[in-house]
């Protein structure tokens, strides 16, 4: 027995594992000793743990992946439309149960995006990307940040807001309108007041995302 256990304690010592099971399966054959069998059983039930770790692991890779390709092709399609600059394409899909569900799944200030990338994965060039609360930007990007010229996008409001649809069209630096910039509002005619006003049209200069200076107003 004690030959047995030198052996398999030799080969645990050297890594090799599956050595190690065969002098413990031997000595237990040849003498019934029964912790060899507990340390076999120990041995398996490691083995059985780590491959279900793997598996885990493995299973959720997959899961991201696909969600990742799933998010690239339908912001591949809003990429498309924006390349024709057909904005009214656009605001109809981002009505669609697909894309608020894609915005739904946006958590804190992450963002999922679809274009160019540097070769260290930053987002560089062109591109677009979904944010919190239903935003999608499409434009030029530098170092991971909105940074040239874009286009900043919601078409989807609670039911009881006026608002339908929200359009800035300019400059960025440092990930925020800054520069010369246009916001279009369009409104709901029925849930606006007598006025009648349907759209409303701000261009100037914008700092860090706030208007300044002299703005007109359409």
């Amino acid at each position: 027995t004690t030959l047995f256990r030198s052996v398999a304690n030799i080969y645990e010592s050297l890594g090799d594992e599956n050595n190690m099971m065969i002098s413990l399966q031997t000595g237990y054959d040849i003498t019934g000793d029964e912790t060899m069998r507990q340390k076999m059983e120990a041995v398996e039930a490691e083995r059985a743990r780590i491959q279900a770790e793997e598996e885990a692991v493995l299973a959720e890779e997959a899961e991201r992946a696909a969600v990742e390709e799933a998010h690239s092709e339908a912001l591949k399609a809003l990429y498309d439309q924006f390349e024709l600059q057909d904005l009214d394409k656009v605001k109809e899909m981002l009505r669609t149960d697909e894309y608020m569900d894609l915005v739904d799944e946006v958590v804190g200030d992450n963002s999922f995006y679809y274009g160019t990338r540097t070769d260290d994965g930053k987002r560089a060039g062109k591109g677009i990307a979904v944010y919190r609360d239903g935003y999608f930007y499409y434009g030029d990007f530098a170092n991971d940040q909105r940074s040239g010229t874009g286009i900043l996008m919601r078409a989807v409001y609670s039911d009881a807001s006026a608002i339908g649809s929200f359009v800035y069209n300019g400059e960025w630096s440092n990930d925020k309108p800054n520069g010369s910039g246009m916001c279009t509002s369009n409104f709901y005619k029925d849930k606006v007041s007598a006025s009648g006003l349907t759209k409303q049209v701000v261009t100037g200069t914008y700092t860090d995302g706030l208007e300044n200076g002299s703005m007109t107003l359409q």
